[in-house]
C-alpha cells in the first residue's frame, strides 16, 4: 500500500528516469543484437565494469558515465549517438528532433 501522495517505484518519477531506463533498454537490445551475454561483453571491458554492472546499466542506472557509454558503444561496435538518439525518442517522442 503506498503512502498518499507516493508513486508506485515501478513508474519512472521524472524524466531522468525514463530517459536511464529507455538507455538501458537501448544497451540491451545492442548487447542482444550482437550475440553476447552480459558476462561476454565484461569480458571485453574495464574490471569495474562486470556483469552485475552491466545489468544495473540495462535496468536503468543512472550511474552509468558518458566515458562507460562509450567503452560498451566500442565492445559492442554500436553507435553511441544512435543509441542515444534512440533512448531520447522512447523517453519522449514528442521532445526528438526530427531526424536530418
Amino acid at each position: 500500500m503506498n503512502n498518499p501522495g507516493t508513486t508506485p517505484m515501478s513508474e519512472p518519477q521524472d524524466y531522468d528516469e525514463t530517459f536511464s531506463r529507455a538507455l538501458g533498454n537501448e544497451l540491451r537490445r545492442a548487447r542482444e543484437e550482437a550475440g553476447r551475454t552480459r558476462a561476454q561483453l565484461a569480458t571485453g571491458l574495464p574490471s569495474d565494469i562486470d556483469d552485475r554492472v552491466l545489468l544495473s546499466y540495462e535496468q536503468g542506472s543512472p550511474q552509468l558515465t558518458m566515458e562507460g557509454l562509450f567503452q560498451l558503444c566500442g565492445e559492442l561496435g554500436a553507435s553511441a549517438p544512435e543509441l542515444l538518439a534512440k533512448a531520447l525518442e522512447q523517453a519522449d517522442p514528442e521532445k526528438t528532433p526530427p531526424a536530418q
